[in-house]
């Protein structure tokens, strides 16, 4: 029978196996892409977003360019350009306009700051496709919450038309740090055909209860 030394060496080395194995399950929770989701985000709260549809903003058929430091409702262009583009050339998600990321043959980004709570939780929301006028048949974008990158995706467009773009709505739980936060959608995809997005939508979450 061990000694009780020995008891407690063992016993020691059982849970420094345990830990080891719940950082290494916490890091690859951690790493699991943001869930693809077939039906829209709740609405039983307030949409914190400006303009998430791309819907108050005049368009021009069948597409406008708009360039570095333009407006977009209450979204700038950061960097590059891009095409709000309307229904009669492609469908969008839902409403007339969509917005391509790559306009006038370029990566582009838009941001916006959006006035929220410091320590709450946010479920954002937005719809992603894309150009399907060009390669690469993968369109990649990434989204950024104060400058962290909290979301990348790679969209192949290879199947999809204009009449059916094969829309695919994404989630992601984000904190507010202080009383605003700037939300960027930024192409990283070089060329003139980029990753497309619709229905951006930001709601608080409900607070669990004790």
């Amino acid at each position: 029978m061990p000694r009780e030394s020995e008891c407690q060496a063992s016993w020691s080395s059982t849970l420094r196996v345990a830990a080891v194995a719940l950082a290494l399950l916490a890091l690859v929770v951690a790493a699991l892409p943001p869930p693809v989701c077939s039906e829209p985000c709740p609405e039983d709260r307030a949409n914190l977003v400006q303009n998430g549809d791309f819907e108050s903003t005049p368009g021009a058929a069948p597409y406008l360019t708009l360039s570095a430091e333009d407006w977009i409702g209450a979204w700038r262009i950061r960097l590059g350009a891009v095409d709000l583009i309307d229904s009669s050339y492609w469908s969008p998600i839902d409403g007339r306009h969509s917005l391509d990321l790559d306009g006038s043959c370029g990566a582009g980004a838009i941001v916006q700051r959006i006035g929220v709570d410091p320590g709450r939780s946010y479920l954002l929301c937005y719809a992603v496709c894309g150009n399907v006028d060009g390669g690469p048949d993968v369109k990649t974008l990434e989204v950024r919450w104060e400058g962290v990158r909290v979301d990348s995706v790679a969209f192949d467009a290879s199947a999809a038309s204009y009449r059916n773009m094969m829309w695919a709505r994404r989630q992601v739980v984000v904190k507010a740090a202080s009383l605003s936060a700037d939300l960027e959608f930024r192409s990283l995809t070089e060329g003139c055909y980029g990753p497309v997005i619709d229905e951006i939508s930001l709601r608080e979450l409900t607070p669990v209860l004790p």
